[in-house]
């Protein structure tokens, strides 16, 4: 039997910390790293873009899952569609969105996934099934509070739907 383990790992933000957790095997990894502004919208516009890749080793199955959980220091609320689960903040710092993708296109490509449990700060996706061998990814847009904020930009929102690989 294995025991699950967690591993995590942190991203300091101009607009404040992203912790990527993952409570399951302990075959994970997390790599975070900066990537290039995808391109946006013309009119849209975000100060950085971050990618969150979790390596799994060894198959997950229901009898260990993966349980993904991705928290922030403020208050959020839930923003999906377009096969995204997305969680976005906004302070007078700027604008933040964190997404992953949702469990239907997760399915089209073999992995049997839980709906996204929001939480105030962040949210939760359980993995049930993958392959060993496969990338999931979390990704992180932001735009700083020295740009007005126009109402109903979605260009974080963008950004972040636009930055996780197919």
């Amino acid at each position: 039997m294995t025991i699950p383990s967690q591993t995590t790992s942190a991203a300091t933000l101009p607009l404040g910390v992203v912790v990527f957790g993952i409570i399951g095997l302990p075959s994970v990894t997390i790599e975070v790293s900066p990537i290039e502004v995808p391109k946006l919208p013309d009119g849209m516009v975000v100060d950085g873009v971050m990618l969150a890749s979790i390596n799994v080793a060894t198959p997950v199955t229901r009898e260990m899952p993966l349980h993904l959980e991705v928290t922030f220091d403020h208050e959020g609320h839930r923003d999906t569609g377009e096969c995204l689960e997305s969680i976005g903040f906004q302070s007078d710092r700027g604008a933040l969105h964190v997404a992953v993708r949702d469990d239907e296109w997760l399915a089209a490509r073999g992995v049997v996934a839980d709906h996204v449990e929001y939480k105030s700060r962040g949210f939760r996706q359980t993995i049930f099934e993958a392959d060993a061998g496969r990338r999931l990814y979390v990704s992180v847009a932001w735009r700083e509070g020295r740009r007005d904020p126009v109402t109903g930009d979605v260009s974080t929102w963008f950004a972040a739907d636009l930055a996780l690989p197919f």
